[in-house]
């Protein structure tokens, strides 16, 4: 059966979010709840390794490949949310899928500012989560 895990970095990264002042608290409570939904939902569960796959009702937000990562041979991507007032969430979740088991590995919670950044210390924990739990490099 598909599902998500949530790392215990990843969960750090939320809990960091919830105690940096409303914006950001507001942020971590709607991307636990659209991670909540989704996964509750076969449908939208079946379409988080799906390049481009928008979902427009509630939650809305959109998936894409972490390309620098994903052309080295990782299986990363990146889910984009928009809040419940249509505006877009600074922050991205990245993520892994391991087809293997059918399993989404939620990784980190970044800021958009740097969430594409591969040097940053947050991106470089990011790999090496992902080598610790074995995933595969194609």
């Amino acid at each position: 059966m598909i599902r998500i895990v949530i790392s215990p970095s990843a969960e750090e990264d939320l809990d960091l979010l919830y105690e940096g002042g409303d914006d950001a608290a507001d942020a971590a409570a709607e991307i636990e709840t659209a991670l909540d939904e989704i996964s509750n939902d076969p449908h939208l569960l079946g379409r988080l390794h799906k390049k481009n796959f928008r979902s427009i009702g509630k939650p809305h937000f959109d998936v894409d490949r972490f390309e620098e990562l994903w052309q080295k041979g990782l299986n990363m991507l990146r889910l984009k949310f928009w809040d419940w007032q249509g505006s877009v969430i600074p922050y991205r979740v990245l993520y892994a899928y391991d087809s293997r088991n059918d399993i989404y590995h939620v990784l980190a919670v970044v800021q958009r500012d740097y969430a594409y950044d591969t040097n940053h210390p947050i991106l470089i924990r990011v790999r090496a989560q992902y080598d610790a739990l074995g995933l595969p490099t194609y």
